[in-house]
C-alpha cells in the first residue's frame, strides 16, 4: 500500500525515533516514507541526515542525492 498517510506516518515514526537518538530507527523509517512518496523531499532530507550521523556516508549520499533531484 502507497498512500500519503502511509508516508507521513512513517515520516513521523522516524521523527519519534529521532528525537530519541536512535537515528539507525530514525534511518530505516525515514527511508520507507522516502520510498514511498519520492516527491517528499522532507523524507529524503531527513534520512540521509540521520544516515549521515551514523556515518553511513553511501547511505547519506543516496538519499541527499534523492533530495536534491526533487
Amino acid at each position: 500500500m502507497k498512500s500519503p498517510e502511509l508516508a507521513s506516518a512513517f515520516l513521523m515514526q522516524g521523527a519519534g525515533f529521532y528525537n530519541n537518538k536512535n537515528y539507525k530507527k530514525a534511518a530505516e523509517f525515514f527511508g520507507k516514507s522516502a520510498s514511498i512518496s519520492p516527491k517528499d523531499t522532507t523524507a529524503a532530507l531527513y534520512a540521509g541526515i540521520a544516515e549521515q550521523l551514523l556515518e553511513n556516508n553511501a547511505g547519506a549520499l543516496a538519499h541527499l542525492n534523492s533530495f536534491i533531484a526533487n
